[in-house]
């Protein structure tokens, strides 16, 4: 095939729209993350100071451009796709030896070889995840070390060098007994380290509810069929994918601007890349194809097809960390690190106004585009407005104290947002099912229009978010602000054990299924529960491991 056939081939199958939809939103986080890894490694623990022995922004940009152009080829000329892996590696130690040279050459030193004695210690290693820090607030995004002199709360990560000496913030594996004296002294509250492990919980079991509608494969038959009001559906996966992602989304934009605040611009995007990037990039050329699509095919949910090849498998459920990094560049490209805008919590009625509209909006870019995946979103048709909306409220939230403000308000509000969360969830369920949304079809409104349908969906999905973040906030902290012995182990696996939930999450389908035994599973409710046992053995003892690994609590 020549060159103008596969280019004609390229666009004939639509490829174009995966390609700059899915793929390319993604390389630039990938670049970024080889330049700050490989920074991390030249410069880190030598004293030179942060912005000494840098690349130049042109240089950056540059070998950012080789990289996409490299990573186009792919899908321009489809002989060369089988060389992907060693291409993209090949592409990385080249960057790497790039980098390499231009530290060499732009590296401080005196004549007797060592650095200039007025450099400082360089500021790039980001705290340990250990316990309320690493606790990464949010699933990727860390609750920073910072020292905000005007209300005095510094959150609890392992420091950077900063000019102050911190204590050590790790208690995830140093300091179980002295947890509340660290939260006491960064003045923080431990409900919402509670509420993200909840929320963690949350979205591994429905992914485990999804794993049961995949069809049978060998070598197990595991036809359940689709039921659609299953316990388990009900319960837990409808609400969780309404909701969960859009509180991780208002939870790490809670914190992003007091650490862009006390970071610097700078310093916030090198750690976020890190932070971000690195679990992105490890996912998209290891993870996923060497690991999670070899198991599921193992354990027989999916056909076993030829494995898509390296760097087009895809990034499983890093795409959020890919979307929250893209929000955090946009947030600090918008506001820097001077995010002034201060409102206090504001009315109910104003809340659920605006996310009614962007729930209708979102409806309609569900009824003309499908319910398909964009950016790596999935039903990013649906959800993207959502997100985005949390990331930036959840940035009011924090620098307004609208956690502090909701907490008090008085109890029978609190029992309307409680009931009308379920209602809201009702009724989001009811109008997925009308819609189509799923792989059932069910005419519960007796003729009701599908367009319709797919608005009001959109809109008790807005709104049933926005119920289940105040909801959650409220209950956890009126009944779940307190911490125990496993609070440091939870709070500081949190991150990992969502990275790697997939390979548990089948392999637990699997030893369920063999316990019960597929004919008495056909999804009867109790049998979605079994998984519950299996995983919670398995992911996060194995999580919390991973994070021992020395160097891995940089950046997990």
């Amino acid at each position: 095939m020549g060159i103008s056939e596969n280019i004609d081939h390229f666009f004939e199958n639509s490829e174009l729209d995966e390609f700059f939809l899915d793929k390319l939103p993604s390389w630039p986080l990938i670049a970024s993350t080889c330049y700050v890894v490989a920074q991390w490694i030249f410069l880190a623990g030598r004293e030179v100071e942060l912005g000494e022995g840098q690349l130049s922004f042109v240089v950056q940009i540059v070998l950012g451009v080789l990289f996409m152009l490299q990573q186009f080829s792919f899908y321009m000329f489809f002989r060369i796709e089988q060389w992907n892996g060693a291409l993209a590696v090949a592409w990385v130690v080249v960057y790497y030896c790039v980098i390499w040279v231009k530290f060499r050459m732009t590296m401080p030193v005196e004549s007797n070889g060592s650095f200039n004695e007025d450099s400082r210690t360089i500021e790039l290693t980001e705290g340990a995840n250990g316990g309320p820090s690493g606790v990464t607030l949010t699933l990727a995004d860390s609750y920073e070390a910072t020292t905000d002199n005007t209300q005095g709360a510094a959150t609890p990560s392992d420091s950077c060098a900063t000019s102050e000496t911190q204590e050590d913030a790790k208690p995830g594996f140093k300091d179980l007994e002295n947890l509340d004296k660290i939260l006491a002294k960064k003045k923080l509250e431990p409900y919402i380290f509670n509420l993200k492990v909840f929320i963690t919980f949350m979205v591994i079991f429905s992914h485990a509810y999804l794993g049961l509608r995949f069809p049978s494969m060998d070598p197990i038959d595991w036809d359940f069929g689709f039921v659609s009001f299953g316990l388990g559906g009900t319960l837990i996966a409808m609400p969780t994918g309404i909701s969960a992602m859009n509180i991780f989304m208002l939870l790490s934009g809670y914190f992003t601007p007091k650490s862009v605040k006390s970071r610097g611009v700078t310093k916030f995007l090198v750690e976020r890349t890190k932070r971000l990037g690195i679990p992105l990039t490890f996912t998209w050329y290891i993870w996923y194809p060497y690991v999670e699509l070899p198991t599921i095919h193992a354990v027989g949910v999916v056909a076993n097809e030829d494995m898509p090849p390296v760097g087009d498998a895809g990034v499983g459920v890093a795409w959020f960390v890919l979307v929250l990094w893209w929000f955090s560049v946009i947030f600090v490209a918008c506001f820097g690190d001077s995010f002034n805008i201060k409102m206090k919590l504001p009315n109910f009625g104003w809340s659920y106004l605006v996310m009614g509209i962007l729930g209708v909006l979102s409806g309609l870019l569900y009824v003309y585009l499908g319910n398909v995946s964009y950016f790596n979103v999935p039903s990013c048709p649906l959800f993207l407005l959502g997100y985005a909306a949390f990331f930036f409220f959840g940035t009011l939230a924090g620098h307004g104290a609208w956690f502090e403000e909701l907490v008090k308000v008085p109890g029978v509000i609190r029992v309307v947002i409680y009931v009308s969360t379920v209602g809201f969830f009702a009724m989001a369920e009811l109008f997925a099912l009308q819609s189509g949304m799923f792989s059932t079809t069910m005419d519960l409104f007796h003729g009701l229009n599908e367009t319709v349908a797919k608005l009001l969906l959109g809109l008790f999905m807005y709104w049933g978010a926005l119920s289940a973040a105040l909801a959650l906030v409220l209950f956890f902290h009126d009944y779940c602000n307190w911490t125990n012995k496993l609070s440091p182990f939870f709070w500081a696996s949190a991150y990992t054990a969502y990275l790697i939930q997939k390979p548990f999450v089948y392999f637990a389908l699997y030893v369920a299924s063999i316990a019960s035994g597929p004919e008495s599973s056909n999804a009867t409710g109790y049998y979605y529960f079994i998984v519950i046992v299996p995983l919670t053995l398995l992911i996060w003892p194995v999580a919390f491991g991973i994070r021992t690994i020395p160097g891995f609590s940089k950046v997990l």
